[in-house]
Order: C-alpha cells, then structure tokens, then sequence
C-alpha cells in the first residue's frame, strides 16, 4: 500500500486527498494473510509531512486459544499517524512513518502496528468452546 504524495508537495498546508480501498489482500510474515475488506483514509498535508487519518475493516486467520481451530477474526482499523518527510526526521521519530525521496509513503508497516494493537489477546471461536 504504497502512495505517492508529490502532488500535495505543491500546496498548501491542509490540503488533503481522499482514497477509498476494497478488497485488498496483503501478505505479513508474522500477521499471515491480511484481508482489508473496505475502508477510506485522508492524506492531509502538515508543515512537516503528511498525516494519515482513516479507517479499514479487515479480515485476519487467527487460532481459538481453546481447541486451536482456525477462525477468520473480523476488526475495524482506525489508522491516525503523521508521516514525515526524510529530511524532517531525527532520531526521536520513527523510521517506519517517512516520506521517501520519491514521495512515497508505505501504510504496511503503519497497518500492521495497528493490527497487533487492535487484534484480541485470547481469540475464541465461539463462546461454548471447550478444550
């Protein structure tokens, strides 16, 4: 999920873009297959960046804590996170959330933060699962 931001290098600070996803499947190696059903975020321009307001409904294969049978577990993402550009950052700030030479910026990495934060810590495939 790679999006080219050059055109608001142009204008002025709060000028924004909208992107609308459906049906997008992307590949993690330790989240599996992650499917994103639907969702809309806006790019908005900031004095040093881009920031990142949106929300996704995804699709994640998890294992039942209980019997370890598989289930698709069903979550919404709310992503807000301010991207900068390369020559902005120090070391406080996280090189994961840049906007590279080409004016490109990857929502993976930010996705996949979201993910682990949003996804339950003991998923059960039902509520009368027994082990």
């Amino acid at each position: 999920m790679y999006y080219n931001v050059s055109s608001l290098n142009n204008e002025k600070i709060g000028s924004n873009r909208e992107w609308f996803i459906d049906s997008v499947n992307l590949k993690y190696s330790d989240l599996g297959l992650v499917q994103i059903k639907s969702g809309n975020f806006k790019l908005i321009k900031t004095d040093k960046g881009v920031w990142v307001v949106g929300s996704l409904k995804i699709v994640i294969n998890m294992d039942c804590i209980r019997c370890l049978s598989q289930l698709d577990v069903c979550m919404d993402i709310n992503i807000d996170e301010e991207y900068r550009y390369d020559y902005f950052t120090d070391d406080k700030f996280d090189d994961n959330f840049i906007i590279d030479d080409s004016n490109h910026l990857s929502l993976k990495e930010c996705l996949r933060e979201y993910i682990f934060v949003t996804s339950p810590m003991k998923p059960v495939c039902n509520k009368i699962c027994k082990l």
